[in-house]
């Protein structure tokens, strides 16, 4: 079974281990790439964004500390090309898939050629 965590850089791989994935996911969505400074107690915008009992958690954990968050390029990316392979064997058509993720049908075929040789690591219900 493919394992999403895996793909993601240790320092996410030890916060999702605290937050979940979503919520880690999350974080990136605000963060990525950037660092911010977590306070003592759980900061509202913090709260706002990943809830308070998340929010607390990361507080408790990092509080006093500035987190830099990755952008996780390339987790997004095996995401994205685990999606594309698994739409395609359920039967979408490649100039679909070519203009929903904006690449060329030729990327596809090619992303689609690529994840076919590493079936074995995946699980479509894991991406769908």
């Amino acid at each position: 079974m493919f394992n999403a965590v895996a793909c993601l850089p240790e320092s996410l791989q030890d916060i999702y281990s605290i937050i979940g994935l979503d919520s880690t996911l999350a974080l990136i969505a605000a963060f990525g790439g950037t660092k911010f400074y977590v306070s003592a107690k759980p900061s509202l915008k913090l709260a706002e964004l990943v809830g308070a009992e998340v929010a607390k958690k990361i507080s408790d954990h990092f509080g006093g500390q500035t987190v830099q968050v990755p952008l996780a390029k390339e987790f997004f990316r095996i995401q994205r090309d685990r999606q594309i392979y698994c739409r395609r064997i359920a039967g979408e058509s490649s100039s679909v898939l070519a203009r929903e993720f904006k690449m060329s049908e030729r990327r596809i075929k090619a992303i689609y050629a690529q994840e076919k040789g590493n079936a074995a690591a995946i699980c479509c219900q894991s991406v769908a």
